[in-house]
C-alpha cells in the first residue's frame, strides 16, 4: 500500500484509505489503538510453541514416574511430598496452556477463512508480522494526513479571516464615503440656504434699516436742523435782495426763499429713504459695513 502511488507522487494507497475511513467512519480512524500485542505475536511461532507444550508434557510424565518408583532415602525425606505438590500445579498450567494453544489455534483457522489465505504458506508469524509493519506505516501516514489537512483547515481558516476583514473594511470604506457624501450635501445645501437669505435680504430691503444710516448723513442732517429758520431766513433774504433789483422786493420772493431753505431737509430725508426696489440709495449703500451686513443677516 505504500508502493502504489499517485500521479503526482503526492500520496499513496495508504493516504487514500485513510481519507475514507476518516469520510466515512471517523470513530474507527483509530483502530490500530486495538493493536496492542501486534508486535509481540510477530515474534512468536506456533511450531515453537507446540513444541514447547510437547516438552512440558514430557517432563510432567518424566516428574510422574519418578514419583512412582521413588523410595524414601531417610526418615526425613521430603522429596515425594514437594515434587508431588509441584507436580499437581504443573499439571494445571500445562493444561491452561494447552487449552490456550488449541484456541489459538481455532482463532487462527478462523482468520485464515476470512482473509483467505493458506497457513502452510503463510504462517502465522508472517501474518502477524505484516500486521506490525502494516501498524507501523498507518500510523505514520494517518499522522501526516491529520497534519496536512490540519494545514489546510487553517489556511481555510486565514482566508475566511482575510475575507471577512477583507470585506469589513470595504464596508467601512462605503460607510465612510456615504457619510462623506452626505456632510458634503448637508454643506451645499447649507451654502444655498445661505446664498437664498442674502439674495432676499438684499432684494426686500431687509438688510439695510431705516435706522441704518451713515455717521455723515446724519451729522449733516442734525446740522441743517440744528440751523435757525429765521438766520436761513434771514440769509436767503438778503441774498435775494442783492441779486434782484432794487424796485423788485415783493413778498413772493421771501415764499420762494423759505421754499427753497427747506430742500436739504428734504435731499437728506430722502437719501435715507430706500427706493421703490427696497434698495438704498448709492450713497448709503457705499458707506455699509459689509461685516455688519452679515451680522445682521446672522441675526435675521
Amino acid at each position: 500500500m505504500t508502493e502504489i502511488r499517485s500521479v503526482d507522487q503526492s500520496k499513496t494507497l495508504m493516504h487514500v484509505l485513510i481519507d475514507v475511513i476518516s469520510n466515512r467512519c471517523p470513530k474507527e480512524l483509530r483502530f490500530t489503538d486495538d493493536f496492542i500485542h501486534v508486535k509481540a505475536a510477530a515474534d512468536v511461532s506456533p511450531d515453537v510453541l507446540a513444541a514447547n507444550l510437547k516438552e512440558m508434557q514430557l517432563s510432567i510424565q518424566l516428574v510422574e514416574n519418578e514419583l512412582k518408583q521413588f523410595q524414601l532415602q531417610c526418615e526425613n525425606d521430603r522429596f515425594e511430598k514437594l515434587m508431588s505438590n509441584f507436580l499437581s500445579d504443573a499439571r494445571e498450567q500445562h493444561q491452561l496452556l494447552a487449552k490456550m494453544h488449541e484456541k489459538m489455534l481455532d482463532s487462527y483457522n478462523c482468520l485464515m477463512k476470512y482473509f483467505a489465505f493458506d497457513p502452510k504458506k503463510y504462517t502465522i508469524g508472517l501474518f502477524f508480522g505484516d500486521l506490525s509493519n502494516f501498524k507501523a506505516v498507518y500510523e505514520v501516514a494517518n499522522e501526516s494526513v491529520l497534519k496536512e489537512n490540519e494545514e489546510i483547515r487553517m489556511r481555510h481558516q486565514r482566508l475566511l479571516q482575510a475575507e471577512a476583514a477583507r470585506r469589513l473594511a470595504e464596508q467601512e470604506r462605503q460607510d465612510r464615503q456615504k457619510q462623506k457624501i452626505k456632510l458634503l450635501a448637508m454643506t451645499h445645501d447649507s451654502e444655498e440656504g445661505v446664498m437664498d437669505s442674502l439674495l432676499e435680504a438684499l432684494s426686500t430691503g431687509q438688510a439695510f434699516p431705516q435706522r441704518f444710516k451713515t455717521p455723515g448723513v446724519e451729522s449733516h442732517t442734525r446740522r441743517k436742523h440744528a440751523r435757525p429758520r429765521g438766520s436761513s431766513s434771514a440769509f436767503a433774504a438778503s441774498r435775494e435782495r442783492a441779486d434782484a433789483p432794487s424796485n423788485v422786493a415783493t413778498p413772493g420772493t421771501v415764499k420762494k426763499v423759505r421754499r427753497a431753505a427747506k430742500q436739504p431737509k428734504a435731499a437728506s430725508q430722502e437719501v435715507a429713504r430706500p427706493n421703490d426696489s427696497g434698495k438704498l440709495s448709492d450713497g448709503i449703500a457705499g458707506a455699509t459695513d459689509l461685516a455688519d451686513l452679515l451680522r445682521r443677516l446672522k441675526e435675521a
